[in-house]
């Protein structure tokens, strides 16, 4: 008895790292034996899965083989090349923003993004600029997520609390002075910390409170 031997053959979709590879046997035959080697120094998979999943966590070229089988014994081999292309990997600064300032983004992505989604967590709309500069309607925290996408189609997000804060309020009081004597001033600023007094006089400011 001279037993036949299948094709084997296989597709799948562009990957990202760390994203999950789909695997599916076009294997001609019939066979019924499924032997993958990712090509990334992982175990053989030897589930006999047809269309069985892996993730690659390091960008680069695999030769990923695939050998189909009868359980005669009699088995085909084929090695396909595929490409685990990098995810990009979200970062950003912003400014310390007071309220009714705009807060200011600066986009530190790696892995040379070409899109960004910014959700700054106030219910505003999305912003698609890669440097954007938002005016927040109220003090407080906002959770800032920011998503970014390379050429790859390669996606990850980045999520960062901003703290809007709150303005100080401004105020004093003084006694009544005359010419030759000294005046007394006295804060009653709300939420202050510094200070700088300018008496109108051109003497030099004073920053004590």
């Amino acid at each position: 008895v001279v037993n036949p031997i299948p094709t084997a053959q296989f597709t799948f979709i562009s990957v990202c790292t760390n994203d999950t590879t789909d695997f599916t046997s076009t294997s001609l035959g019939g066979p019924t034996t499924f032997t993958w080697d990712y090509g990334d120094g992982s175990p053989l998979d030897v589930s006999n899965n047809p269309n069985p999943s892996h993730i690659y966590t390091t960008a680069g070229t695999y030769s990923v083989i695939l050998t189909a089988g009868y359980a005669t014994g009699c088995t085909h081999s084929t090695t396909v090349t595929v490409q685990a292309n990098p995810r990009t990997v979200p970062a950003f600064t912003s400014n310390v923003p007071c309220f009714g300032l705009p807060t200011n983004f600066v986009d530190q992505t790696t892995n040379t993004p070409t899109q960004w989604s910014w959700d700054f967590g106030d219910g505003s709309p999305l912003n698609t600029t890669q440097n954007p500069a938002h005016n927040y309607a109220a003090p407080g925290t906002y959770p800032v997520t920011l998503v970014t996408q390379n050429g790859f189609g390669c996606i990850d997000s980045i999520l960062v609390n901003v703290t809007v804060y709150p303005l100080p309020v401004a105020d004093f009081v003084a006694d009544t002075v005359c010419e030759g004597y000294l005046s007394s001033f006295t804060d009653i600023s709300t939420s202050a910390v510094a200070w700088s007094w300018d008496f109108g006089d051109a003497s030099p400011l004073n920053t004590t409170q």
